[in-house]
């Protein structure tokens, strides 16, 4: 889901699509033209040919150019998974150009490539009462994702098994749906047209170096985003257990899932007057992957919902989820405990 929005077409890109008489859209394959909307992705409870006719985003991982008149809305689901650049000549998510575009703004491009930019505050969760109802609403989250992706997906599955936690937790999910799908054993990269162009860059991105890209149309189902939106990954991470006045460096113990990868980071201890803010912002920020040429990427943890939720949880609760992923193997638990015994012993190993 890589793209270009320039008065001329882009020669690193494999496809273009003339939007106004000013602006070419360059993109890498995989996308559709809806009338006047090139779109890409899915959304959660809508198929691709019913997103242009929302105002409002939707949940999902997508990204649309709507035209309007002589400009053009660029359009993107709720927590928006790519990075996003703007300048005086592009707007683009695969060269920085410019400055950057924060994942809570929204742009409408004119064709001197001027820009008018509005914002989204788009995350919100009630109270939980305990450990109990947080992890109930979790699982009630992640299932209706899943639930309703699939009622309208018309895609081929596949996922690919790290033995780490969210892979184990999202494989967890597909066998308690019914979901057919290919286990996939082995690192397949196609050297498509675009991949061969910007191979540099997507090496880049740390997740373009551990993903997969075939050359027909399906989805990817992906763990991606579960460190972070689980309170997993180790900046935020201390920023939370810092509320309860707990470091998280010498917390992990040898023998925990997590010890070698913590062991990586030097940790300041963050203490910040409006740190569940800080670390909602940051995570908003936070993109991993994305789909890219016809390879698409089902990534259910990419849902602000679900660090909303567990910023909730007790002091026991968040150093437990430090050491061992404990939020993760309640939820895998209750779905398959047998899944339990095939996650590794240290993260990343």
């Amino acid at each position: 889901m890589f793209f270009r929005l320039a008065k001329d077409q882009d020669p690193r890109f494999p496809c273009h699509h003339r939007l106004t008489d000013q602006l070419w859209l360059s993109t890498d394959s995989g996308w559709q033209r809806y009338g006047d909307c090139v779109i890409k992705g899915y959304a959660d409870t809508r198929t691709l040919t019913e997103v242009p006719g929302y105002n409002k985003p939707l949940r999902g991982n997508y990204c649309a150019f709507q035209v309007s008149g002589d400009a053009v809305i660029v359009q993107h689901d709720v927590e928006r998974s790519f990075p996003m650049w703007r300048s005086d000549s592009a707007v683009t998510n695969l060269y920085p150009e410019g400055q950057q575009v924060w994942a809570d703004k929204r742009l409408t491009v004119h064709g001197d490539m001027s820009c008018d930019v509005t914002r989204d505050i788009t995350w919100r969760t009630a109270l939980v009462k305990d450990d109990d109802e947080l992890v109930d609403r979790l699982h009630k989250i992640l299932l209706n994702k899943f639930r309703m992706f699939l009622s309208h997906n018309q895609l081929p599955l596949k996922i690919f098994l790290t033995g780490g936690l969210d892979t184990t937790t999202v494989w967890a999910y597909l066998d308690h749906v019914g979901a057919d799908y290919e286990l996939v054993d082995y690192e397949y990269i196609k050297y498509t047209p675009f991949y061969t162009k910007n191979y540099k860059r997507l090496k880049e991105y740390l997740f373009y170096n551990q993903t997969q890209l075939w050359d027909e149309d399906c989805v990817l189902v992906s763990g991606a985003s579960g460190d972070e939106m689980l309170l997993r990954g180790p900046t935020t991470l201390a920023m939370a257990l810092a509320k309860h006045d707990v470091k998280l460096e010498g917390l992990v113990q040898e023998n925990d899932y997590h010890y070698n990868y913590y062991a990586r980071y030097k940790h300041n201890q963050h203490r910040h007057a409006d740190h569940n803010n800080l670390i909602m912002d940051t995570l908003y920020n936070d993109h991993q992957h994305w789909h890219i040429d016809r390879t698409l990427h089902f990534t259910p943890f990419k849902d602000m919902r679900l660090p909303a939720l567990v910023l909730q949880a007790s002091k026991e609760l968040l150093i437990a989820q430090a050491r061992n992923g404990e939020i993760n193997r309640k939820l895998i638990g209750r779905l398959d405990p047998t899944k339990l015994d095939k996650i590794t012993k240290y993260k990343n190993s």
